[in-house]
C-alpha cells in the first residue's frame, strides 16, 4: 500500500509575526523584520565594526515565560519557547485529538526539529561563571541545557509522543532536512505522524562575533538594516542572524 504524505498543521514564530497565518500575512505586505540590535545591553561587548541588526523576535521574554519549562531542566531559553510554540500551533491547526490517543498511537508519533547547533545562551552563561569562579565550578544541569535535540525532547514529553525523534544538526539546513526526514520515516512505515522543522535562537553574541570574524555578516547597512537582507542582490555584503521557528504537521495519508 503506497503511503502518501500529507501536510496537516503549520506553526511559525518569526520576527514579523507570532503564528504562521500572521507571518504569510506579513511577507505579503512587504514587512520586514530585520531591525538594529545596537540598544540591547547584552550585545555591549560587540565591537562597534560589526555587524548590530538581526531578525529578533518581539515579545520573546512574555513567549519564554508563557513556555516555561525550567522545572524539569533548570533552565528556559528562547529556543526551547519557540519550538513549543510552534509545535502547539501545528497540533491546533492539525486538530490531532492529543487527549484521546491511545498508547499504541503515541507510539505512531514522532518528531523531528532541526537545529544548528546546541542552545547558546546557557553555554555562555556557564563558560563565564566557570571563568569567574576561577574554573572551580560548573552548573551540573549544563551538560543537559545544551543538548541540542532538546526541541525535539520537550515537545516530545510534553505530548507524550513515543516514536521516531530526531535532530538533525546541519547548520542552515537543520529546519529542512528534518522535514525530508521525517517524509521519509513515515514513508518507510516507522511513523504515522511526525511533528517536523526547526527552531533556532541564533542571535547571540557568541555566535554574532563567530560570524562576524568569518566577515559572513552584512555591515553595510547599520542605518538601513531593512535593506541588508538581499539574496542574489549585487549589492549583498552577506547573511542577517535570526530568531524563529517553523514547524509542519506531516501525516500518512494510504491509498
Amino acid at each position: 500500500m503506497k503511503r502518501r504524505i500529507v501536510v496537516t498543521g503549520l506553526g511559525a514564530v518569526t520576527s514579523i509575526g507570532e503564528t504562521a497565518n500572521s507571518t504569510w500575512s506579513a511577507l505579503l505586505n512587504g514587512c520586514n523584520g530585520v531591525k538594529s540590535i545596537s540598544h540591547l545591553t547584552q550585545f555591549n561587548c560587540i565591537p562597534n565594526n560589526a555587524s548590530l541588526y538581526a531578525a529578533i523576535i518581539p515579545g520573546a521574554s512574555a513567549l519564554m515565560k508563557k513556555y516555561y519549562v525550567s522545572p524539569l531542566i533548570k533552565s528556559n531559553t528562547l529556543y526551547y519557547a519557540l519550538a513549543l510554540a510552534a509545535t502547539e500551533q501545528a497540533l491546533l491547526d492539525s486538530k490531532l485529538p492529543i487527549e484521546s490517543l491511545t498508547t499504541d498511537q503515541q507510539y505512531r508519533i514522532g518528531v523531528m526539529i532541526g537545529s544548528s547547533a546546541s542552545d547558546k545562551p546557557p553555554a555562555e552563561t556557564a563558560l563565564n561563571e566557570l571563568k569567574d569562579r576561577n574554573y572551580n565550578y560548573l552548573n551540573k544541569m549544563i551538560l543537559l541545557q545544551v543538548l541540542t535535540n532538546l526541541g525535539s525532547s520537550l515537545v516530545a514529553l510534553k505530548y507524550g509522543f513515543k516514536g521516531y525523534s530526531g535532530t538533525p544538526v546541519v547548520a542552515c539546513a537543520a529546519g529542512l532536512v528534518a522535514i525530508i526526514d521525517a517524509a521519509r520515516v513515515i514513508k518507510e512505515g516507522l511513523a504515522d505522524i511526525m511533528i517536523a522543522g526547526g527552531a533556532e535562537e541564533s542571535v547571540s553574541p557568541f555566535i554574532l562575533q563567530g560570524f562576524s570574524s568569518l566577515k559572513a555578516l552584512s555591515t553595510k547597512y547599520s542605518a538601513t538594516p531593512e535593506k541588508s537582507s538581499r539574496p542574489f542582490d549585487a549589492h549583498r555584503d552577506g547573511l542577517i542572524l535570526g530568531d524563529g521557528a517553523g514547524i509542519l504537521m506531516l501525516e500518512v495519508l494510504l491509498l
